[in-house]
């Protein structure tokens, strides 16, 4: 997982039982710092990539400005 800035025990927790509830699998996590991400997390889960970073929803929302 790579995170926006430094997640605390409690915080790695609740994201490892989220994201165990929504894959249904266990979760051994590994967590990176990417301030660039700006706010939000990314997680990998095998081949899935989940992304909840702010950087890619501006990205979306570009996108999106552009094509209309």
């Amino acid at each position: 997982m790579t995170a926006a800035y430094s997640l605390n025990h409690s915080e790695q927790q609740e994201l490892t039982t989220r994201l165990e509830q929504a894959t249904g699998k266990q979760i051994r996590m590994e967590v990176a710092v990417d301030p660039s991400l700006i706010g939000g997390v990314v997680a990998q889960v095998g081949s899935t990539i989940y992304d909840g970073s702010v950087r890619q929803r501006l990205e979306a929302f570009k996108t999106r400005l552009v094509e209309e």
